[in-house]
């Protein structure tokens, strides 16, 4: 009885590492390509320090007509995009990229060294944007 247990235990843990592994395949080649990036800042005359970050995606290939030309055939992966759960994961998605670039070029480039407020994010399936402004101005922390 305990051999028994014992190989149902084994056996239920390869298939969660099977699900696992599936699971973290699919999160990493799910997310887009970033093809250009572009970060601006500006200085302004009162020692604020703001700042934009523009990122461009790969276009994603849209669903191929059938042989009878009058249905798309939906691929795997198409459905992030449509509507419910898997628009919302994309979002997330989105944001979480967003995020990750962002704080990748505060890091690289020291422009706000004392962290940041964000007033403005753009969010599209080919174009990702954030908008804000440094909690220190130029010239030395805001106060």
């Amino acid at each position: 009885m305990l051999i028994k247990i014992g190989l149902r235990m084994i056996v239920q843990l390869k298939y969660l590492s099977l699900i696992t592994a599936t699971l973290a395949l699919v999160a990493c080649t799910s997310k887009p390509k970033v093809l250009n990036q572009n970060f601006v800042t500006n200085i302004s005359d009162d020692g604020s320090k703001r700042f934009e970050l523009f990122i461009e995606l790969a276009k994603l290939k849209k669903a191929k007509p059938d042989r009878k030309g009058d249905k798309a055939v939906k691929r795997r992966g198409d459905e992030n995009f449509s509507g419910g759960m898997g628009a919302e994961r994309q979002t997330e998605s989105l944001a979480e990229l967003l995020e990750q670039r962002l704080q990748l070029v505060m890091t690289e480039t020291g422009f706000c060294t004392k962290g940041y407020m964000v007033f403005e994010r753009n969010l599209s399936r080919e174009f990702l944007s954030i908008r804000g402004e440094c909690n220190e101005g130029a010239s030395g922390p805001k106060g």
